[in-house]
């Protein structure tokens, strides 16, 4: 039986974001960062997740409690990650910004933003993990937060959770959520999470990744860009056509197709499909324009 990981595009003003949301009733999608030794052909370009934190202001009106960001198996080491040597040597860290510059600054929406980027705004929280069996497989409460503490754009308060790989080989595989409890799940509601470069991790042959994305009724191409897929199985779907051909990357290697749409496929939603590969786990980068 197939397992299906969503998530979820969308394009404002002429640039493509992912919303990370996982099917209702299904496994959460784990995302994954390398450590700064590993090999790109891993699956991970740059090492780095840059995930965005969109809630709208009238939640703020409606509600003054903390909200909290809790990780799943935020440390690097023995389950859901993966091990490169014989023993476990790499350290992830995890960041929260809020404030003036968090999200707003154009290079944020590049492939590869400078350090200035990531590292704008304010700093909300800082901790960094490697092997540690306390947080192995265990949900962390890693920041509790305020929404005021966002930064404010036109009707929504913004936050940047920055997730880096720092010294070693190993992947670091996890979720998270952000919650209106420090110790269980409770969305906030009209809550968007959302980056622009997700590394998406395929555990099994039975789990598929369906990335979504409204497309404007302006917008008539597409580009599907996808790094170290291993020859995984890749199409675009729209509500009148299914896989048209977009070109897999095997490994270590970028690949991008230009995808054209037909004037009733736009100002509807499409889908980018995911599965497969020539190597199972497969963990593959995504970025479309």
């Amino acid at each position: 039986m197939s397992v299906n990981i969503i998530l979820k595009l969308f394009i404002i003003h002429y640039s493509i974001f992912i919303i990370l949301a996982p099917a209702m009733a299904q496994p959460p999608t784990h995302m994954v960062t390398y450590g700064s030794d590993a090999e790109t052909i891993e699956g991970d370009d740059d090492f780095v997740q840059i995930i965005f934190i969109r809630i709208p202001v009238q939640a703020e009106a409606e509600s003054s409690d903390a909200l909290y960001l809790r990780i799943f198996d935020a440390d690097c080491g023995e389950n859901l990650d993966a091990r490169y040597t014989k023993t476990w040597n790499t350290r992830t860290r995890f960041r929260l910004f809020g404030g003036k510059g968090a999200c707003s600054r154009p290079g944020l929406r590049k492939h590869s933003p400078s350090n200035a980027d990531m590292s704008s705004g304010t700093l909300i929280s800082d901790e960094t993990f490697g092997e540690d069996p306390f947080r192995d497989n265990q949900w962390h409460t890693f920041a509790s937060f305020n929404l005021e503490q966002g930064e404010k754009i036109d009707d929504f308060r913004y936050f940047k959770f920055l997730v880096e790989g720092q010294d070693g080989d190993d992947g670091n595989r996890f979720s998270f959520v952000v919650s209106q409890k420090p110790n269980r799940t409770l969305l906030p509601k009209r809550m968007e999470i959302y980056g622009f470069t997700p590394t998406i991790h395929l555990p099994t042959t039975d789990v598929f990744a369906e990335m979504r994305f409204f497309v404007p009724a302006d917008i008539t191409e597409i580009t599907v860009h996808n790094f170290d897929l291993a020859g995984a199985v890749v199409g675009v779907d729209t509500a009148f056509r299914s896989n048209l051909p977009v070109a897999s990357s095997g490994q270590n290697e970028w690949k991008e197709t230009r995808v054209q749409l037909e004037p009733r496929e736009v100002g509807r939603t499409c889908a980018l499909r995911f599965e497969g590969g020539e190597e199972i786990p497969n963990d593959g980068t995504f970025f479309v324009t």
